[in-house]
């Protein structure tokens, strides 16, 4: 399947941001998506909007990780603020391209980057700027390698998975939010030892199907990506017991992370274990972001785009898989603030909700 820039360009102008002579938007680029980013700032003009293009490095972007001062990081960014509120959209088809150097920064440095970027957003936080993270930015030759898998069929899944229209999903979003909605009770079960109880918070489920519809007040409406398709809910911070192990393998940093298992007790993590790579969460999970709700439960989303496949970087989406995140979830309404955010994923779980089966052996049942 050959990439059609200009249908991509349309669908984010036209149908996910419905951009008009009142917008101010930012496009910002990583150099390989360059092609793609240059269609999507014709098009947002054609549209009338002002626009403003930017560009990712991953020269600059590993100097600063690597070599400047934490205070650099950590500081909010005025300059990006003063910005940020001159826009009403922006488009994100940012990405490194090779992800294997991130293996050289430490812990205490993502922390730094995380914490700046919250202070940097937190005008904003109540009403995000709409926004669309477009995937081809992270579908490079390098990092295929990294990873270990061919980059041509990792494309093609992509490009698949982009052309699902926000309307083959709809039907099935709908009917996942129904039963989400009003949800108190959960239980997931798996292959490999899962059996985890838990709480949902109580708040509205949000859906995902590459088209935005903002509602004030509640950030998860304010952001899609392309490709997407998955359903999310906030969990009840302090919930949560037993053991959930992930059956799918979790890419983090260049590295995989396999077999990564949490056991709850009490509404809070107390053991972690990874058959490889544990380190790559545990690194940024210390003592002061346990305080503030690092080890408990933040959201829960169910995939529902058809055309993506396991084994790439977009494992959310696929069509009954279930995504588990530990930490923030202030997005969904939720009431756990944390800095640190953390997936696990399961392809082939059973979700029951509130005793009736929702997700079974992986399969989407409404």
């Amino acid at each position: 399947m050959k990439a059609d820039f200009g249908t991509i360009a349309e669908r984010i102008v036209r149908d996910s941001l419905k951009l008009t002579w009142d917008d101010n938007v930012r496009v910002h680029a990583a150099e390989h998506v360059i092609p793609l980013a240059k269609e999507i700032v014709k098009e947002a003009r054609r549209a009338g909007a002002d626009t403003l293009f930017t560009l990712d490095s991953p020269d600059i972007w590993y100097d600063a990780m690597l070599n400047l001062p934490s205070k650099w990081l950590q500081e909010p960014s005025t300059l990006r603020q003063a910005l940020h509120g001159t826009l009403t959209a922006l488009v994100y088809a940012g990405g490194i391209d090779d992800p294997g150097p991130m293996k050289e920064i430490s812990g205490e440095r993502w922390r730094a980057n995380s914490e700046g970027g919250r202070a940097t957003g937190e005008p904003w936080e109540d009403d995000p700027v709409p926004s669309v993270y477009v995937a081809l930015g992270a579908v490079t030759e390098a990092r295929a390698k990294v990873y270990g898998f061919d980059y041509e069929p990792w494309y093609e899944s992509v490009l698949a998975s982009m052309a699902v229209s926000p309307e083959t999903m709809a039907s099935k979003a709908k009917d996942v939010v129904s039963r989400l909605g009003g949800a108190k009770e959960g239980r997931l079960t798996a292959p490999g030892g899962t059996d985890f109880r838990f709480s949902f918070h109580g708040s509205d489920p949000t859906a995902w199907i590459g088209r935005l519809a903002p509602v004030k007040g509640k950030k998860s409406t304010y952001y899609q990506s392309l490709p997407e398709g998955s359903v999310g809910i906030a969990l009840r911070q302090g919930s949560g017991e037993g053991k959930v192990v992930s059956t799918t393998p979790i890419p983090f940093a260049g590295e995989w992370v396999r077999g990564l298992s949490w056991v709850f007790e009490d509404g809070r993590i107390t053991n972690v274990q990874a058959e490889e790579n544990a380190d790559e969460m545990t690194k940024r999970w210390d003592d002061d972001k346990r305080a503030r709700g690092a080890d408990q439960l933040g959201s829960l989303s169910i995939g529902i785009n058809p055309k993506t496949e396991f084994g790439f970087l977009n494992d959310e989406i696929v069509e009954g898989a279930i995504t588990l995140n530990i930490g923030d979830n202030e997005d969904f309404d939720g009431t756990n603030a944390s800095n640190f955010t953390f997936p696990l994923f399961l392809g082939d779980a059973t979700l029951e909700v509130d005793g009736k089966p929702l997700v079974v052996d992986g399969v989407l049942k409404v």
